[in-house]
């Protein structure tokens, strides 16, 4: 199986990607059963070039509310015909948890079905979504596709992968599989239609449908400025967004003494169940356990370079991928999860928190 890794530029920032590519047509969704009436629609990649986060489906007495809406209109509309599989009821409520093109921009296609839907963020991913998430969608998005395909085609018609190695009868027909694809993506992300929240909070909005009850949250910075969170208070479920991602966070310039606050308030809810923004459902606390050791042993392995005077360049020769993973290591509960840490990820952290410890001193 051949594997392209990305580098892709978020506004100004560093945001890696790792994506596996497979020989099937675009992307697909899982419908994992998490509880009684409550669905995870765990989001693949398949022959795509970007990803597309997880979506959840909360079936209440009279109706549904969707959190998170993925990437494209496709994909929101497969996320549509699977809902219908599950229930007549309509989806009167969606959740956007941050600006990410990938919990978005599907959005279109609930509005089309559900004329009346109420489109639900946070006040601050309101904001990201009319600043950033525009961005990408009038320009960033194209820049991006039109650049990989053209490379993809270049491998093909030198025979020769990126990284300089000739291509294997399997790579060859695993592109030209893949290229018809990527190209038809490109053509949905031009034609995007954009639809935007309609209804926002500062802190906290509560719905009560039936005997259940949908706490939305703002808890602070994270992945972002602006994300939200989704709680079942009866249900002991946690709808975190891109707060938790497995196997490996993504880094999108945010890394912070918040982001690790936030995730510590994340985890003092009291749930049985956390659906992350991408990955599998956990039934406990341990990775997010494990995010928090693991942001705080970048955190204060940094500061204490900088107290000592060192400079960016000394900083990262003594905090290091292999330092901080040993030291997690020391820990038997996490060795599973320090396996699949992306090292780009630890780079770039390390490097976001060496000029925010300078600022904590001046």
């Amino acid at each position: 199986m051949r594997k392209i890794y990305s580098l892709i530029s978020l506004a100004a920032l560093n945001f890696f990607f790792i994506v596996q590519l497979k020989a099937q047509p675009y992307y697909s969704l899982e419908t994992v059963k998490v509880a009684d009436d409550i669905y995870m629609l765990k989001a693949a990649n398949v022959s795509a070039f970007w990803v597309t986060g997880n979506i959840t489906v909360i079936i209440n007495e009279d109706d549904v509310f969707v959190v998170d809406s993925g990437l494209l209109p496709s994909v929101g509309d497969m996320a549509i015909a699977a809902i219908k599989k599950l229930t007549n009821k309509p989806v009167r409520y969606l959740f956007n948890t941050h600006w990410h093109g990938d919990h978005w921009q599907g959005n279109e296609s609930f509005k089309k079905v559900f004329p009346s839907i109420q489109i639900i963020t946070t006040e601050e991913n309101l904001r990201n979504i009319k600043r950033f998430g525009m961005l990408w969608v009038k320009k960033n998005y194209r820049d991006n596709y039109e650049a990989e395909i053209k490379a993809r085609e270049k491998e093909l018609a030198t025979n020769m992968s990126r990284s300089g190695d000739s291509l294997s009868k399997a790579d060859k027909k695993e592109l030209t599989d893949d290229l018809p694809y990527n190209k038809k993506e490109l053509e949905e992300m031009n034609g995007l239609n954009p639809v935007f929240p309609n209804v926002t909070f500062s802190k906290e909005m509560t719905l009560v449908k039936g005997i259940r009850e949908i706490k939305m949250l703002y808890l602070g910075i994270g992945n972002t400025s602006g994300d939200g969170i989704v709680y079942l208070p009866k249900e002991k479920i946690l709808i975190s967004g891109d707060l938790v991602v497995y196997p490996s966070p993504y880094e999108s310039g945010n890394f912070s003494r918040e982001w690790l606050e936030t995730l510590r308030k994340l985890n003092s809810f009291d749930f049985n169940y956390l659906l992350p923004g991408h990955g599998p459902v956990f039934n406990d606390h341990k990775y997010v356990s494990f995010l928090i050791d693991m942001f705080g042993e970048i955190i204060s392995r940094v500061n204490k370079e900088v107290d000592e005077g060192k400079s960016l360049e000394d900083t990262q020769k003594e905090v290091t991928y292999k330092a901080v993973m040993d030291a997690l290591s020391e820990h038997a509960e996490y060795r599973d999860f320090v396996k699949n840490i992306d090292p780009s990820f630890i780079s770039t952290a390390i490097l976001r928190a060496y000029p925010k410890a300078r600022e904590s001193k001046l």
